[in-house]
């Protein structure tokens, strides 16, 4: 059970400090909390009158927040970009190395006569237009990627405006 906070006097005023096992941003919110509540009940018209929420305003809220599926939607369509392009490359060249009857007991390369050193290069080609249809491909993902991005944007601003609507 947690404590509750203790109260120092300092000067003229009291202070009331947070015990100190308690984190400030909880303590932070609940301070927000409490002065909006306490302006909101002393002057509730004051608090509102002034500005009113419009329709087109509450979308561009909205819309503005950056919301993670909007974003997670936007980072994919990057990703396969990139994939687009190293998926059209030609794979790495590789490199062969080798030693054949190579003498473990005197490392000497005269000692035998059938010593060999084998040096290879293979690359490796794919068939046909493999290479373009993948990045077709991957390219095609991606402006599926950035159609739902923009899908989970025109459905937050529909919820905004039917919620407006409703209050």
């Amino acid at each position: 059970m947690a404590e509750k906070p203790s109260v120092k006097p300092s000067g003229k005023n009291l202070r009331i400090e947070p015990h100190p096992m308690r984190s400030n941003g909880l303590a932070a919110r609940r301070l927000a909390f409490a002065a909006i509540f306490v302006f909101a009940a002393v002057e509730p018209e004051a608090a509102w009158a002034d500005e009113q929420l419009g329709l087109n305003e509450a979308v561009a809220i909205a819309l503005g927040a950056n919301d993670p599926t909007v974003e997670r939607y936007e980072e994919r369509a990057a990703a396969l970009e990139d994939r687009a392009v190293s998926d059209s490359q030609l794979p790495d060249p590789q490199l062969r190395v080798g030693l054949t009857n190579f003498p473990v007991d005197t490392f000497d390369f005269e000692q035998e006569p059938m010593t060999q050193v084998q040096v290879g290069l293979r690359q490796s080609f794919p068939r046909g237009r493999t290479l373009s249809k993948t990045r077709a491909r991957r390219e095609a993902e991606a402006a599926g990627e950035r159609a739902a991005g923009r899908l989970q944007e025109l459905q937050i601003a529909l919820d905004t405006r039917s919620t407006w609507l409703e209050l």
